[in-house]
Formats: structure tokens, sequence, C-alpha cells
């Protein structure tokens, strides 16, 4: 019996699909972990992972697709900024949300573990914005808290500041703002 148990234990840790989702926020290296996982999703297709990168993104944000910034246009739909150059046609948050949560869908019934992020997650967690309404809606395109079979983990990168930093931090900034955008 004991023997049984473990092999039914077993048999249901290896059916359990993973997502992992890697936040930022901006210069704490999180661009080298999505692009390891980005990497290592396309290029060793035996580790059964899959980078999320919906192919309706073609058409919506074609700069950004097949890359490990893809998730970038998410953020940016959330934010509210519809007008950034991103975008190569007119879109709404929910249409990009719908885009994502098909996606994952479509991933999960393949049995495939998930990865996805960016650092641009750290942009709806601005006093400017409303970052709870902004979470909440990044978090329905996630599977339900009930399916047991997906265990959903977050990254969150930190790094503590340094002088050092301060240049990178200026450059991320006057990227942002040459796009329309208000980093803070």
């Amino acid at each position: 019996q004991t023997q049984a148990n473990e092999q039914t234990q077993n048999k249901n840790e290896q059916e359990t699909q993973k997502l992992i989702f890697i936040a930022g926020p901006h210069k704490t290296g999180s661009t080298t972990l999505q692009h390891v996982a980005f990497s290592v999703s396309e290029w060793v297709p035996e580790v059964n992972w899959k980078w999320i990168d919906p192919p309706a993104l073609k058409e919506i944000t074609p700069s950004l697709n097949n890359t490990r910034k893809s998730t970038t246009g998410l953020l940016v739909a959330l934010t509210g900024n519809m007008h950034n150059p991103i975008f190569a046609r007119n879109t709404t948050a929910e249409e990009m949300l719908s885009v994502y949560r098909e996606e994952i869908r479509n991933v999960q019934k393949q049995g495939l573990n998930m990865i996805f992020g960016t650092e641009n997650i750290d942009r709806i967690t601005s006093d400017s914005k409303d970052g709870d309404k902004m979470l909440d809606q990044l978090l329905t395109i996630l599977p339900s808290p009930d399916d047991q079979n997906v265990d959903v983990n977050m990254v969150v990168s930190y790094r503590s500041p340094r002088v050092r930093h301060l240049y990178s931090w200026w450059t991320e900034v006057e990227q942002t703002v040459r796009h329309g955008e208000s980093f803070f």
C-alpha cells in the first residue's frame, strides 16, 4: 500500500504544471533571467518549458513578438498608455488580457510548463497609477487558484541600490520619457 501511495504521489507531482512569472523591477537582473528562460524554452525543447508569447501579438506588438520582451505590451496596456509606439494598431487592455489568457490556456492543454515576465511590473506599483486594479487584471490571466494541476510562482528580483546604478536608472527613465510615458 505504501508503494502504491508513493507511485500515485509521484505521478501527481509529474502531472503538475508550473507557471513562473518573472517580475523585475527595472535594473535588478530580471532581463538576464528573462533572456535565459526565453532561450532555454526556445532552444531546449526537451525541458518542457514554453515562453508565453501569444501568436496574436504579431499584429498588435510586432516589435516585441517572439522576444523575451513580449510581455511588455501587456503591462503597457494595463497602464492605459495605448498611444505607445509598441502598438501597431489600436488595442485595449482587455484585448491584451484575453490574448494572454487564451495562450496560457492553450499551453496548459499541451501539458507544458509556462514562463513569462517583464520588468515593467514595477510600473503598476506606482502611486500615480491604479496599481491594485492593474494587478487584479493581471491575475485574471493566470490559471485559477482552484486548479491543483498548476503551481504558480512569482520570481521577484531585488538589488540593493548603489551609486553606480544611477546611470543605469537614468538611461531607463530617459528611454521611457522619450516614448511619451511617465516612468513613475
